[in-house]
């Protein structure tokens, strides 16, 4: 049975919706785990690699053990609190359709801690918090053989000191990025990487000349754009309309999906299509929680 390794944050999150109604979940990688064990639970072990804080451990640990495929060998144990989001979708910040503030950042994963991901056959990387773990152990881990799926996130974020997240020019961005051997990020992040919207097209190119096989630029219920190291011309994935419910965790899901479309031996734009599925029926599902009926979601809406 082959292995996917999740690396990056789960979150204690806070979410606050458009009718002002405020909720808990488990946000961050849970979306990412919840996905892949939805999608792939009985054909691959899943294996998060993240910090946890004293506070959440005890509710996390009762989550995954519940999922199919989920094992959890690589938790760290964090002696403070977890990491905290607060998302308030009534306000648009951080460069899309939300607020969001960070409280109680855990240190980021060092070299040791992602031992255990360096035999699994795909590594998934997705930075919650753009302090997830540090750049020169996932150079380390680049080196290893398996595909690596990096969800840039938060890296194009900064911080006020409230916690309250903006948009900022990500630092070492092309020693992130050539770690990767696809490189997801929304539009938002993409314009950051880039400095300019101007220079999109020629960062893009940059980047699949820097070592990754494909960029793929979504942009919510617009879809996504799909750029292929060996093919000049780009790729439109249109996404399935949906009347959303839940928005959180649909790049997670997209990644997740990818991922397990990869592993199955799909090319890049039918996984990339999978994914977008994927993400559109997230959106109709509340929490990461939810996403145990993401099988039966995508049904639905692909046959609508």
């Amino acid at each position: 049975m082959r292995t996917v390794a999740v690396v990056g944050t789960v979150v204690d999150d806070r979410i606050t919706g458009r009718d002002g109604t405020t909720r808990g979940s488990l946000g961050g990688i849970a979306y990412s785990v919840g996905a892949l064990s939805a999608l792939a639970g009985s054909e691959v072990r899943i294996l998060p690699v993240c910090r946890v804080g004293t506070d959440l451990l005890a509710r996390l640990t009762r989550h995954w053990s519940g999922l199919e495929g989920v094992e959890l060998d690589g938790l760290v144990a964090h002696d403070g609190p977890n990491t905290r989001i607060e998302l308030d979708y009534r306000h648009g910040a951080s460069g899309g359709d939300r607020r969001e503030r960070l409280a109680s950042p855990m240190p980021p994963l060092q070299e040791r801690d992602l031992a255990v991901a360096r035999s699994a056959d795909s590594v998934l990387v997705n930075c919650i918090t753009g302090f997830d773990l540090r750049l020169e152990a996932l150079e380390e881990l680049a080196e290893c053989t398996a595909p690596i799926h990096l969800d840039f996130h938060s890296l194009a974020l900064g911080m006020l000191g409230d916690g309250t997240r903006v948009p900022r020019s990500p630092q070492r961005a092309a020693r992130w990025i050539a770690t990767a051997d696809l490189l997801q990020c929304n539009k938002f992040e993409m314009a950051r990487i880039a400095g300019t919207d101007c220079l999109v097209a020629k960062t893009i190119a940059t980047i699949l000349d820097g070592g990754p096989q494909a960029v793929v630029v979504t942009a919510s219920a617009r879809g996504s754009i799909l750029h292929l190291a060996d093919q000049p011309e780009s790729v439109t994935i249109i996404a399935p309309p949906v009347n959303v419910l839940d928005p959180t965790g649909a790049g997670d899901t997209f990644g997740a999906a990818m991922v397990v479309a990869r592993l199955r031996g799909e090319g890049w734009a039918a996984a990339a299509r999978y994914a977008s599925l994927a993400a559109s029926a997230s959106c109709l599902l509340a929490g990461c929680e939810g996403l145990a009926r993401l099988p039966e979601a995508m049904s639905a809406v692909g046959s609508g």
